[in-house]
């Protein structure tokens, strides 16, 4: 592979694309792990604190590992849950909504948190927001669907960057093999023989380079 301007276009795009890819997986498996596993914290140690929501107080629980960042919040009367004092949240506290005396925001991804979605409960039913839900209510997959945009972007370039650095290296490396071995730059036909401006009979290109060196 040489990563020339001409070609260099189709590459950058499917980069970004393997990249994106992997940023959702990332994010989509944390917010789907198990909770057992050791990355993520227990349900039973959260951070309590306080907090105004609207017009009324109610309790906040954050739960905190790499790869998922969670914000509960309990309405009364179910405010007394918690204890402690003031708890301050990096991520936009949920609305409290009549009826729904919890409401869970979930934020996934790794190095940041790229995806949020967040799920409502009360007395009768589950209301998912932002959310893609497959499979039954208990064993079911979620798959967050709202962007937080500083994270995304952010997780996107670190994974571009991690991936291309391994395949420039690897190209440059191959070329100067090819060079040393007076092959095709792009292919790696023998070149030996050929005249300095002799397209290479295997893919066309000019290898004047490796012609010189013979």
């Amino acid at each position: 592979m040489n990563w020339t301007v001409a070609g260099l276009g189709p590459r950058l795009v499917a980069l970004v694309g393997l990249a994106l890819l992997i940023t959702l997986a990332l994010a989509w498996g944390f917010d789907n792990s198990d909770p057992a596993l050791p990355w993520r914290v227990p349900q039973s140690t959260p951070k309590w604190g306080y907090a105004d929501v609207g017009n009324q107080r109610v309790s906040i629980a954050e739960f905190e590992s790499p790869g998922l960042y969670v914000v509960q919040v309990v309405t009364e009367p179910f405010a007394e849950a918690g204890s402690g004092g003031s708890l301050q949240s990096r991520a936009t506290i949920p609305d409290a909504t009549k009826g729904e005396f919890l409401v869970t925001a979930v934020y996934a991804g790794w190095p940041l948190n790229a995806l949020s979605r967040s799920f409502a409960l009360d007395q009768r039913n589950h209301h998912f927001r932002n959310t893609w839900v497959y499979g039954d209510l208990g064993t079911h997959l979620v798959f967050a669907c709202h962007v937080e945009w500083l994270g995304f972007i952010a997780d996107t370039a670190i994974f571009s960057v991690a991936l291309a650095v391994p395949l420039v290296l690897g190209s440059k490396i191959m070329a100067w093999i090819r060079r040393h071995r007076i092959a095709c730059v792009q292919c790696g036909y023998d070149r030996q023989g050929l005249a300095v401006d002799a397209a290479c009979p295997e893919c066309g290109d000019r290898c004047e380079d490796a012609a010189k060196a013979a």
